[in-house]
């Protein structure tokens, strides 16, 4: 490597005889790597920047089923991020021309699996759409997971059935097309752990297994679906 060493120049100058004054010689510019220079920096504060703190993830493997009106070519499933409600992710499942750009990696392994990398944290998915004519019709969803840092998470199978087609009024439009649904979460373990290792070879073989949660079967109407930390139910 190559070291830079501080140059030093001294300018004087004389007018008249021998015993004129010589002006003092002016100060050499600071040069990277010169400790007088690093001294200087550091009376005035930090001159490097503080490092970005890095986001620990951790990925998650799950299966989706959908059965009647809920059957459609694509679905919609909208994801918070539960510390931060404004942070949305949409993930639709079926027709890829139709999925958006994530800011995560994520790999579709069939219509009916995904594999996802997020940062850790709690996470629910909070609603269900699907194509009607030319508009969407969504639905609540209070179903929760985790994520875990450094680790791949299998979340189970969300079963949802399509009971019957509404009609919702108010708002804009008038008339908005909707539909009622139940929900089953299915621990398939054998067949998803088999799909996961043919699909990623390269990857840990190892996977956790904690199953996705239905906050509205989990808690009876009345009850807070989302009790504060320590609290059964989390």
């Amino acid at each position: 490597m190559k070291k830079i060493l501080p140059i030093f120049f001294f300018l004087a100058f004389f007018s008249g005889c021998a015993t004129a004054p010589v002006r003092p010689a002016p100060q050499p510019l600071p040069v990277e790597g010169d400790p007088v220079a690093k001294a200087s920096k550091s009376a005035v504060g930090p001159s490097v920047k503080p490092p970005v703190p890095q986001i620990r993830k951790g990925m998650i493997f799950a299966k989706t089923e959908f059965e009647g009106v809920v059957k459609a070519s694509y679905i919609k499933l909208s994801i918070i991020d539960q510390k931060d409600p404004a942070k949305t992710y949409d993930l639709v499942i079926g027709d890829k021309t139709r999925q958006q750009e994530f800011p995560w990696n994520s790999e579709t392994v069939r219509p009916d699996y995904f594999f996802i990398e997020l940062p850790m944290g709690s996470y629910r998915i909070r609603s269900l759409s699907i194509p009607v004519g030319s508009t969407m019709a969504t639905e609540d969803m209070d179903v929760a997971f985790e994520v875990r840092p450094e680790k791949i998470i299998y979340l189970g199978t969300l079963k949802v059935t399509g009971t019957k087609e509404t009609v919702k009024l108010g708002g804009v439009p008038v008339l908005k097309p909707g539909f009622e649904y139940t929900i089953h979460i299915l621990n398939e373990q054998p067949e998803a752990f088999n799909e996961f290792y043919k699909r990623f070879p390269n990857l840990p073989r190892s996977l956790d297994v904690q199953l996705m949660k239905d906050l509205r079967q989990a808690n009876p109407p009345g009850e807070d679906p989302h009790p504060p930390a320590g609290e059964p139910g989390q």
